[in-house]
């Protein structure tokens, strides 16, 4: 399905429409943009990498040289971590959004 709409969204912009992703829901219109299609495709690799190679649930343990273990804790908190960094760099960007809107709408009314 992602594969689908990562095609959708690129005939969509190679036909030049301006379609609002969705993404952030009603409070936060976006259009779509390449960087929408980069983001899917990203999606979609990891995706098929989980796919193919059918870990087990939380074994970050082929990550770590020395097949060294990781706790069910810990792998937890870093999946917490990653979360959190995430909703941060969404968090920072929405600000930055913010106050680039309210620039143009303060020269506007000046």
């Amino acid at each position: 399905m992602l594969a689908l709409f990562g095609v959708a969204v690129s005939i969509a912009l190679a036909h030049r429409k301006t379609i609002d992703c969705g993404c952030f829901g009603p409070t936060a219109p976006r259009p779509i943009t390449w960087f929408t299609v980069g983001r899917n495709v990203l999606l979609l690799g990891l995706g098929v990498l989980v796919a193919v190679s059918a870990p087990k649930a939380l074994a970050l343990d082929a990550l770590l040289r020395g097949g060294r273990h990781v706790s069910s804790s810990t792998a937890a908190a870093m999946a917490l971590v990653g979360t959190a960094a995430v909703f941060a760099s969404l968090l920072l960007s929405e600000a930055v959004r913010y106050r680039q809107l309210r620039r143009a709408l303060e020269k506007e009314a000046a």
